[in-house]
C-alpha cells in the first residue's frame, strides 16, 4: 500500500502501519515538467496536437503537475473527445484543488456542448476560486454576452471584461470589448 506525501513540515512515520511515503516531485522535476507544459501549449497554439499530447504526457510523467493533465484535456477537447477532456479537466482539479484553470476549461467544454447552466456554474466557481485569472474572466464575459438573458446584457459582460482588462492587457480582451461594443454577440 502506498500513501501520498505529507503536506507541511510534519512528517509521520507511516512505515509502522505498512505504508511507504510517496515522495512529491522535487523542485527540479516540477521545473522540467512546467517547461514541457509550456512546450505543449506552444504546440497547441500551432495546432500540432500530437506533439502537444506528447509534451503534456512527458510533463506529467516527470513532475505529476496538474497543468499537464489540463493540457491533455485541452488536446482531447480540440479533438472533439469531450468525455475524455472532461475526465482530464476534473482529474487535474482533483489532484490539485489549487489548480483552477481546469474549471475554466470545464466551463468552455460545457458551453460548447450547449449545457449553459453547467457552464455558468463552472465559470462562477472558477472565478470565485481564482478571481485574478483574466482568461477565465474574458471567457465568462463572452459567455454572458452570448447566452444569458439580454436584459442583463451588455452591462454584466462589459463589466466582466473591464475586470479582466484590469488584470491584464491582452489582445483577446480588446477584441471582445470591440465585439461587445458593436453588438455582434447577438
Amino acid at each position: 500500500m502506498r500513501c501520498r506525501g505529507i503536506v507541511g513540515s510534519v512528517v509521520l512515520a507511516l512505515t509502522a502501519v505498512g505504508c511507504s511515503l510517496q515522495e512529491s516531485p522535487h523542485v527540479g522535476e516540477i521545473s522540467k515538467a512546467m517547461k514541457l507544459v509550456d512546450r505543449g501549449v506552444a504546440y497547441l497554439r500551432t495546432g500540432e496536437l500530437n506533439r502537444a499530447e506528447a509534451a503534456f504526457s512527458v510533463a506529467y510523467e516527470v513532475g505529476k503537475v496538474s497543468a499537464a493533465l489540463d493540457g491533455l484535456g485541452s488536446v482531447a477537447y480540440l479533438r472533439g473527445e469531450n468525455r475524455k477532456a472532461e475526465r482530464l479537466f476534473w482529474r487535474a482539479y482533483n489532484e490539485d484543488p489549487e489548480y483552477h484553470r481546469s474549471l475554466g476549461n470545464l466551463a468552455l467544454l460545457y458551453e460548447k456542448e450547449g449545457n449553459y447552466s453547467e457552464a455558468l456554474t463552472m465559470y462562477r466557481r472558477a472565478i470565485k476560486e481564482n478571481p485574478d485569472d483574466y482568461r477565465i474572466r474574458a471567457n465568462y464575459a463572452s459567455f454572458l454576452a452570448q447566452h444569458v438573458e439580454k436584459g442583463r446584457m451588455p452591462y454584466e459582460a462589459e463589466f466582466e471584461l473591464m475586470k479582466a482588462e484590469s488584470l491584464a492587457d491582452h489582445p483577446i480582451i480588446r477584441h471582445n470589448k470591440k465585439v461587445l461594443a458593436e453588438g455582434r454577440y447577438r
